[in-house]
């Protein structure tokens, strides 16, 4: 890959037109805004009921199991999906 090749990768322009991609910027705001809905959603309830209700809601034991239980599925997840099991794969 040369200079020029490496400009336009990092510039985040499109190699044909040399303008930027932004239908891939909107699309990666609604993915965005779609992942933020939910976690809107439990500061919203957590006002509601209070912050200290939540708080202790969020320190019980039960809650650190299931956070645990998370942290392990998040990284077994990550594991298996970065091995490669396709051996007669070429990338280019």
């Amino acid at each position: 890959m040369n200079s020029n090749t490496q400009g336009r990768l990092f510039r985040g322009r499109n190699s044909k037109n040399g303008r930027r991609p932004v239908l891939l910027y909107i699309i990666i705001l609604f993915l965005a805004l779609l992942f933020l809905l939910p976690v809107a959603y439990v500061f919203i309830k957590a006002k509601e009921i209070g912050w200290q209700a939540s708080l202790d809601l969020l320190l019980r034991p039960r809650m650190f199991h299931l956070l645990w239980n998370t942290i392990k599925l998040s990284f077994f997840v990550t594991l298996v999906s970065g091995l490669d099991w396709n051996d007669d794969c070429t990338y280019r």
